[in-house]
């Protein structure tokens, strides 16, 4: 199946599921107020959470270690939850596999897995963010390194929910997967940044600059994120030759 295709079948299952997306998009809201009301040093940018690292560095206590800890953990928490149900939907309508009781019970398998891959790649750029914070062109260098992450970490979660893999091999199904179609994230990446930064650029141009990032905020979690999960599991999904 044609990129093309792909965005379309992608576009089709999200409108005529829609009122199931928006609901589970709840998870993705709650994932990015977690931070805003655990007074977690933070900002708003393109209606995303970023932490402000100057504040981390110079005015670190126990309490504040606590705090982000716990915040990431919750966060993360919910959006693999909103991941998980979005590749299950993915799963059912595209194979012949059927949401029975045996899937439901074993959602927090795939549940539990996605959620460590998710703070494995948020701790090392964290922990990556704070040792290079004095240096030069440390900046770049954390960018660098999410990059060459990006791989491993960007179809692990429907590798886990499709294929029923664990955290290791749905790591490495990942990169395969990521360099055998690279199309497909460069296609991803556009479409990622054109549907974040429209909304970006509506809002910035009406609202004063603080209302409008909650605003975004909550436009990509209801309905932005939810829609590239569900096209980043299509993608992966589309490596199977036999397909509903």
């Amino acid at each position: 199946m044609g990129v093309y295709k792909i965005i379309k079948y992608t576009a089709n299952t999200y409108l005529y599921n829609l009122k199931i997306f928006l609901l589970f998009s709840i998870a993705f809201l709650i994932a990015f107020l977690i931070p805003l009301f655990a007074s977690v040093p933070t900002y708003n940018d393109l209606g995303s959470i970023f932490l402000r690292s100057f504040n981390i560095y110079y005015n670190f206590n126990l309490i504040d270690l606590i705090v982000i800890i716990a915040s990431t953990l919750f966060s993360a928490l919910f959006l693999s939850f909103a991941i998980v149900v979005i590749n299950l939907i993915v799963k059912q309508k595209r194979t012949d596999v059927k949401i029975n009781r045996y899937i439901i019970e074993g959602i927090e398998k795939y549940i539990g897995r996605v959620f460590v891959v998710l703070l494995i790649f948020t701790f090392v750029l964290l922990f990556l963010n704070l040792i290079l914070y004095n240096y030069n062109y440390g900046s770049i260098i954390i960018y660098v390194i999410a990059i060459i992450l990006t791989p491993f970490f960007l179809y692990a979660p429907s590798s886990i929910v499709i294929e029923e893999r664990g955290i290791k091999n749905s790591v490495i199904q990942s990169s395969k997967f990521f360099f055998k179609k690279l199309n497909y994230f460069l296609v991803f990446l556009i479409l990622g940044i054109l549907l974040l930064s429209i909304p970006a650029f509506i809002f910035d141009f009406i609202l004063n600059p603080v209302l409008s990032g909650y605003l975004q905020m909550v436009i990509d979690s209801i309905f932005i994120l939810p829609f590239l999960v569900l096209l980043l599991c299509e993608f992966y999904i589309s490596k199977f030759a036999m397909l509903k």
